[in-house]
């Protein structure tokens, strides 16, 4: 969508999140490629980032659990791995 083409009373959500973009990014993936991405309500992005646990919070914590899982010797996660729990967090969060 342009910018002007942007629904009233929406906001943009990206299922990876734009707080981890980088780490993504060495993973492969591109936060803003529009099939990870939706225009939504402002009162159900807002509801998705502040229900327990937190949107962010989910992908924070597996960014977290990839660092663990290098520092005992394991590869870092694939790009697959990535968009598996990207199924996975969708399914947290009824996003569809």
């Amino acid at each position: 969508l342009a910018p002007g083409d942007i629904p009233k009373g929406h906001k943009a959500h990206h299922d990876f999140v734009w707080a981890e973009k980088d780490w993504f990014a060495r993973r492969g993936i591109d936060v803003n490629n529009p099939a990870f991405g939706r225009w939504v309500p402002d009162e159900l992005h807002k509801k998705w980032h502040n229900q327990e646990p937190k949107f962010n919070d989910y992908w924070r914590n597996q960014r977290l659990l990839e660092e663990a899982r290098i520092d005992q010797g394991l590869p870092p996660f694939t790009r697959q791995e990535l968009i598996d729990k990207l199924i996975e967090v969708r399914s947290i969060y009824n996003v569809e």
